[in-house]
């Protein structure tokens, strides 16, 4: 086929540039400045490789019916490369290579070359001191290597691409924290909701705390994160992982973004638990709950734990341990700082300006009593023939007609005061409060996680990016303020 003749008369008149030595080839002065400094047989070779695959469909008197059929050919069978072996080509390269050859020849399919002679920014002093800095926290993005960059080397500010860093770290054999039991996974596919559709939420194990009393704990943090838009409708590091935290989480994210239609959260103990499936009843919200031990079906909320702990968590860890409650100003600093302000990665805006954008019509907001009735609980109980309804050693009259019934008792576990009886779906109103004082809610704690091995010394490049952290912050808060000044009386 004519194909075949055009390659071969092609190929002489390249290689005649060449001087055959020894087992390659090299070239001659004569040739461009750009090809010279190339290996210039492994790109011939390439280029003879994709002309072999594409010369069937070069044919001018091909149908299109026989163009067709010689396309999915191509790409359903193995092809062998001169170096690599044998390999697969996809429908998208054939069509590449055909427009580079219809544009330029044979000349055009030859792999194109990174000029090596432009400034190299990147000297070896600074990279040795991001390799320091990753190998202190391997878990740091590389938008944040990218700033601490900027701030020990001023000079390099703006003039190095991610795609540039990470190429000479990973040549130099630094790499990123590595997750290798979550490869072997069964295939998932993602998916998009609309807004307050679906809240996703679960449990992390945040940066060692003191408490109130001054005690070091390690503590939980709770999430709850809008679906659509990842705006983190509330974060919050808590002692434990209890009903109560985790109410207090919801009644908060509840006040701010309204109530979703479902959650989905994971098997945990405060999630799978008859209060929280009555709570959602309540709230006219469905609960969802992923696979066991499939952590990749909730990925939104597992990808902002990925950011949190490269953006903050990581860095709080590489200092001495702080009180709780700035703990929990770190966490609202960033995320109205720097998280929510942000571009994401998928929607390629910020979170909250996408939720504010999308916000449906008619969000549906909770009113102050069924916020109040988050937090009570529910109990079943036996109406005495006497109409008394015992609840920890506290008795409740009741209508006389609910004697011997089988009811729900809801309270709240810090006051037992507050106590609802409900029969047949139906509120019925107690004809005697008992008096009783608040009733703690203690449930058995979860095993701690591994202590944390604390550095011998702060770590400077944490506490900068912290203070980062918070400054990005105080700029949001300024800029919604609107910096608005007022005269005083003494000016003119």
């Amino acid at each position: 086929m004519q194909y075949w003749r055009r390659f071969a008369a092609w190929a002489p008149t390249e290689a005649a540039n060449w001087v055959l030595m020894g087992s390659g080839y090299t070239i001659v002065p004569s040739l461009s400045k750009e090809v010279a400094t190339l290996k210039m047989p492994d790109r011939f070779m390439e280029a003879g490789f994709r002309y072999l695959v594409i010369a069937p469909l070069t044919d001018p008197d091909a149908s299109y019916k026989e163009l067709k059929a010689w396309r999915r050919a191509i790409v359903r069978k193995t092809h062998e490369h001169p170096s690599r072996g044998s390999v697969k080509v996809s429908a998208r390269s054939v069509r590449r290579w055909l427009n580079l050859y219809r544009q330029g020849g044979m000349s055009a399919l030859m792999p194109t070359v990174r000029d090596q002679t432009g400034p190299r920014y990147l000297t070896e002093k600074a990279l040795e001191r991001l390799g320091a800095i990753i190998r202190e926290n391997p878990v740091r993005n590389t938008l944040s290597l990218l700033e601490d960059l900027a701030a020990e080397f001023p000079d390099l500010a703006g003039k190095v691409a991610q795609s540039t860093l990470n190429r000479h770290l990973h040549a130099r054999g630094v790499c990123r924290l590595l997750h290798p039991e979550q490869t072997a996974r069964p295939p998932f596919k993602a998916f998009e909701t609309l807004v307050n559709e679906l809240f996703h939420s679960d449990v992390h194990y945040g940066p060692d705390a003191y408490d109130e009393d001054g005690r070091l704990i390690s503590t939980r943090i709770i999430c709850w994160l809008e679906g659509c838009s990842r705006v983190c409708c509330h974060i919050q590091a808590y002692p434990r992982d209890d009903f109560l935290a985790l109410m207090r989480a919801f009644q908060s994210a509840l006040r701010k973004f309204g109530i979703p239609r479902r959650t989905l959260t994971d098997h945990g103990s405060i999630y799978s638990g008859l209060q929280f499936a009555l709570v959602c009843g309540d709230l006219g919200i469905i609960p969802l709950q992923t696979a066991i031990k499939s952590p990749w079906q909730n990925g939104k909320q597992e990808r902002l734990w990925g950011t949190a702990e490269a953006g903050l968590f990581s860095e709080l860890r590489l200092l001495p341990p702080i009180p709780l409650r700035d703990l929990n100003e770190y966490l609202k600093a960033w995320v109205e700082g720097t998280y929510h302000v942000r571009p994401h990665s998928v929607t390629q805006q910020p979170p909250l300006a996408r939720w504010k954008a999308l916000k449906p019509a008619g969000l549906r907001e909770p009113t102050e009593d069924q916020l109040k009735r988050l937090f009570w609980f529910w109990e079943r109980r036996t109406v005495s023939t006497t109409a008394i309804v015992q609840l920890f050693s506290n008795k409740y009259y009741v209508d006389p007609q609910l004697a011997t019934k089988r009811v729900i008792v809801r309270y709240n576990p810090e006051d037992l005061a507050c106590v609802q009886i409900w029969s047949s779906g139906k509120n019925h109103q107690l004809l005697c409060e008992a008096t009783a004082s608040p009733l703690l809610v203690v449930r058995r704690e979860n095993p701690p996680p591994p202590s944390d091995i604390r550095p011998t010394q702060p770590s400077v490049a944490a506490q900068r990016r912290l203070d980062a952290v918070q400054a990005r912050y105080r700029s949001v808060l300024a800029r919604e303020a609107g910096l608005i000044q007022f005269n005083t009386e003494e000016e003119p």
